[in-house]
């Protein structure tokens, strides 16, 4: 027969509640509910902080190397390049320190 998981008394099978103390016996205790910690969402989020800085940390360079190309380049004909260059460059800097601000966020936690 199984026993009550808050006070032990033994219970018959099938019963919703415990006659002793009449806590609820359908319901896991919070530390059963757990299970074994998985290593998949540390592995993300360690992924996903790596991501968040090297990627916009690439598009700077990357962003700063096509603006120095488009601003010498002798057929410059307009400056889209160079437009497109600059762009990236500051839509890389807003994503690293959105994400700056994320990490902050999650360290204050």
């Amino acid at each position: 027969m199984p026993y009550c998981t808050d006070c032990g008394y033994e219970v018959p099978p099938g019963t919703r509640f415990c006659p002793s103390c009449g806590s609820d016996q359908m319901t896991v205790p919070a530390y059963e509910a757990r299970g074994s910690p998985s290593a998949l969402p540390l592995a993300m989020g360690i992924l996903g902080i790596i991501l968040g800085i090297i990627v916009p940390l690439l598009g700077i360079i990357l962003g700063a190397l096509g603006a120095a190309l488009a601003h010498t380049d002798k057929n410059k004909k307009d400056n889209t390049y160079l437009g497109v260059c600059i762009l990236a460059v500051i839509v890389s800097l807003a994503v690293w320190a959105l994400n700056f601000i994320f990490l902050m966020s999650l360290l204050a936690i």
